[in-house]
């Protein structure tokens, strides 16, 4: 069975073949399998260049899903990357039902302190210049309305609603495009417009996402977990009677071994049940399952 970027065109444009590849980059991105989504990322680039030079009307399709497998990826991109998928893809992810702003938290978190005011300033940079378009508006030009509206350091939790409901030009907004845009103002608010100082909260949570996620890409090599100042340990309360071994049994070391042997209980041996297929298939490549079901 093929990569995607093995497909030929004709493949690529089978409409029957399509859901196959969307389905598995559908499972990348729901059990969050990083290094899996980078490297079918990769792959697709090559069926997308192929889809480019015939002008194949299916690449808009597979354009979307490249975006879900660099969102799924994010934390582990390249600045390049990074950026280019802030600009072409955070409204896809979104409306692909991807946390995009768990993604760009996880990036930065993992990034080094001295390094991460530049993460930020990097994806800002790149949200700014973010071409995809809410209500026949691109995304750069609300971010220069809502700033516009109100001062960074002026805003609240209640900004972005304030906007929405006061701004002309976001009147013209149905109420599905208000909550996208909403969602990518609390993302500029909260994470881009300063170098966010996790706490002992924020940095645990952060640390049991990556767990999971190492859950099932056991490829990823995590990062030393943060340390925080632990509190001492309470003090031994000493016994006032001096009396701690009233109740003990004294014996003799040699007497420990035949005393206190413990016998290991019997092993017994369970029935074998036959183990499913379906349980032990594997797809550590990516392979397009081509198969009639």
């Amino acid at each position: 069975m093929p990569t995607v970027n093995q497909l030929t065109t004709e493949q690529l444009e089978n409409e029957a073949i399509f859901p196959k590849v969307a389905n598995l980059v559908g499972e990348l991105a729901a059990t969050e399998q990083i290094s899996r989504a980078l490297a079918m990322a990769e792959q697709m680039k090559i069926a997308l260049s192929r889809l480019k030079n015939t002008g194949s009307p299916a690449l808009k399709k597979y354009q979307r899903l490249q975006a879900l497998l660099w969102w799924t990826a994010f934390p582990a991109l390249t600045e390049e990357d990074a950026a280019q998928t802030t600009k072409t893809g955070l409204l896809i992810a979104l409306l692909g039902g991807l946390d995009a702003e768990e993604k760009i938290q996880a990036r930065l978190f993992t990034s080094p302190l001295p390094n991460r005011t530049e993460v930020v300033k990097n994806i800002r940079a790149a949200l700014e210049q973010n071409n995809e378009e809410i209500g026949g508006q691109k995304i750069s030009d609300w971010l220069v309305l809502y700033n516009q509206f109100q001062d960074f350091t002026r805003r609240n939790n209640l900004s972005a609603s304030d906007f929405l409901n006061q701004s002309q030009a976001a009147q013209q907004l149905n109420a599905e495009q208000r909550i996208y845009l909403k969602m990518i103002f609390g993302i500029y608010d909260r994470n881009l417009l300063a170098a966010p100082i996790f706490d002992q909260e924020d940095t645990e949570v952060a640390w049991q996402r990556l767990l999971r996620e190492n859950q099932t890409d056991t490829t990823r090599v995590l990062p030393a977990k943060p340390t925080t100042p632990m509190a001492p340990a309470p003090a031994r309360k000493k016994n006032p009677s001096g009396n701690q071994d009233k109740y003990r049994e004294l014996v003799a070391p040699g007497d420990l071994k035949n005393k206190y042997k413990i016998e290991p209980p019997a092993r017994q041996s369970l029935p074998k049940e036959p183990v499913k297929q379906e349980e032990t298939v594997i797809n550590p490549l990516n392979v397009v399952d081509l198969r009639e079901k």
